[in-house]
């Protein structure tokens, strides 16, 4: 971990020598400074950011966005920030471009959101496949959504496979959500509620299948087992009431 000196003396050398060929050097020396807990080496990290940004480097101005809208090493400018935020988005900073689709997301502008989201998209980028994935899946897409999931999982997303798993669990045990519960239940590797809502959405549209899905979660610890069947209970208490006997004793739970 560098001192504060050190620091302070990496961004004076990478200045010093500031040329096109030295832009990541200066842009890692002046990021590290916003980070620090000392006021003046963060107002130097801002100044040097800011600089590269306005020199045309696109991740200086991602990075130095949020010098803005946080007001990190100095005054917060919510108009400056997003400014240097489409920017970058618009000259290929993935990071932008889904920073920009969550912000719009989250005001429920979801059109606009998708357009920044599919740009990041376009370039691999795990957490913006995954998102469009679920904004997918709550439209009804199934299709569409299953195939962004799968492109989430391959660049990276571990997240998105428990997406997939919730978003085959609504239509019953196919051979897939099989195997990829499998997958998970064997490693140990299911965060707490995920086989609650799997339960939850497998009564829901496919009661027939519940029995059967009962049988894949059986190896999983008493409390998954448990959190299958109280979400089983949730999505469909008529069906609960008939058949929860039975799935207790498949599950062991007494």
């Amino acid at each position: 971990m560098a001192t504060l000196d050190e620091l302070a003396a990496a961004l004076e050398r990478a200045l010093d020598r500031a040329t096109k060929e030295t832009t990541d050097e200066v842009l890692l020396a002046a990021h590290a400074c916003i980070q620090a807990d000392d006021l003046t080496l963060r107002e130097q990290g801002r100044i040097a950011m800011l600089a590269l940004a306005d020199e045309g480097s696109p991740r200086a101005a991602w990075l130095g966005a949020y010098c803005w809208l946080e007001g990190l090493g100095g005054d917060a400018d919510l108009d400056r920030g997003l400014a240097l935020l489409v920017r970058a988005a618009n000259e290929g900073v993935a990071e932008a471009a889904f920073e920009l689709g969550q912000l719009l997301a989250r005001s429920e502008q979801l059109e606009a959101a998708a357009t920044w989201l599919n740009l990041a998209a376009e370039q691999g980028h795990a957490p913006a496949l995954r998102m469009l994935g679920r904004m997918a899946a709550g439209s009804g897409e199934r299709n569409a959504a299953d195939h962004l999931l799968q492109a989430a999982i391959q660049a990276g997303s571990q997240p998105a496979v428990f997406d997939r798993v919730l978003l085959l669990a609504q239509f019953g045990p196919s051979d897939e959500l099989v195997a990829l519960l499998d997958g998970l239940l064997s490693k140990r590797d299911v965060p707490g509620g995920l086989l609650g809502e799997v339960g939850r959405a497998t009564a829901e549209r496919d009661p027939d299948a519940v029995l059967s899905l009962a049988i894949v979660v059986t190896p999983q610890g008493r409390a998954g087992r448990q959190a299958f069947v109280d979400g089983l209970a949730r999505g469909n208490q008529g069906l609960w009431e008939e058949l929860g006997p039975d799935l207790r004793a498949v599950l062991d739970l007494g």
